[in-house]
């Protein structure tokens, strides 16, 4: 038997003997934001992080923290404590999966995320947890270092390029993953190579204390712009006095070679992993149809 539920203050001391014994499955919150502060989060629930305790009868103690986009329809996993390391039986982990896209699902989120090293003893546990792999990704790190030159303009999307953003991002991402992910606009900071008054390139940017963590999207068609617009989001991410991390996936393998002659080099290679939730409907939503229509049913927050 197992129950799963958020936080409260009398679980601080579970909580704090769990705490650094994890693992992080969120690649960018793990990279920028720092042992010390993952820990914070840990303990204290944020605007869109939620820690979670779940007591099993036999397995004891366990703990997990979800960390939700900005509009809640998707939840990444961002620790799991105990670490397989510490607890060799995964009869723990499997419970706490199952809990936390319980736990997603009733906040709305229709799936749940999971960057997972690839050739780990936890890929195969979340198999075994009904997690799917929807990509493959590598992640490459540079160290602090000037900009080369030359660099593109780069500007700061605004609202009125949300059109024109997912144009592109549908012409360069697989239905799958788009599927599984929010837009790049949800996932940092968002500034655009432009041309002909198109934008043709796009880079995510999130900032924290530990590094910088970008996401490249760029057309084929703009190939003759790659280091200058790399060097332009180098820029913005004050690549001079911190690390920068980008993350590639496979539809954009062709940067690699660009990103090794400005100085990246390849840190780890993961496997994207999804599991969809059942997403809880409020009663008051569900109405009575006519033969043949189907309903139309708002996600309950």
């Amino acid at each position: 038997m197992s129950d799963i539920r958020l936080m409260r203050w009398h679980d601080l001391p579970s909580a704090l003997r769990l705490a650094g014994r994890g693992s992080s499955f969120d690649t960018q919150l793990r990279l920028t934001a720092g042992a010390e502060s993952l820990r914070y989060r840990l303990l204290a629930n944020g605007k869109h992080t939620y820690s979670y305790i779940l007591k099993h009868t036999s397995r004891g103690t366990g703990m997990g923290m979800l960390r939700y986009s900005a509009g809640g329809q998707h939840a990444r996993l961002a620790y799991l404590a105990p670490d397989l390391a510490r607890d060799a039986d995964d009869t723990l982990w499997l419970a706490l999966l199952d809990g936390l896209v319980k736990m997603a699902g009733m906040h709305g989120a229709l799936n749940l995320i999971a960057e997972v090293g690839e050739g780990s003893e936890a890929l195969e546990v979340f198999r075994e947890g009904c997690f799917g792999i929807y990509a493959r990704q590598v992640i490459w790190v540079r160290q602090p270092a000037p900009a080369d030159e030359p660099e593109m303009p780069l500007r700061l999307a605004r609202p009125a390029d949300d059109t024109a953003i997912s144009t592109l991002y549908r012409s360069l991402v697989p239905s799958l993953i788009r599927q599984a992910e929010p837009p790049p606009t949800a996932a940092g900071t968002c500034y655009l190579l432009e041309r002909e008054a198109s934008p043709c390139g796009l880079v995510t940017i999130k900032r924290g204390r530990q590094g910088a963590f970008i996401e490249p999207y760029l057309h084929p068609d703009a190939r003759q712009d790659t280091q200058a617009f790399l060097n332009g989001a180098l820029k913005l991410a004050f690549a001079r006095r911190q690390p920068v991390y980008c993350r590639l996936r496979g539809f954009m393998s062709w940067l690699e070679g660009p990103l090794a002659e400005l100085g990246f080099e390849p840190l780890t290679s993961e496997a994207v992993m999804v599991r969809h939730t059942t997403v809880r409907v409020p009663l008051e939503a569900l109405k009575p149809v006519r033969e043949g229509v189907l309903p139309s049913l708002p996600l309950s927050k």
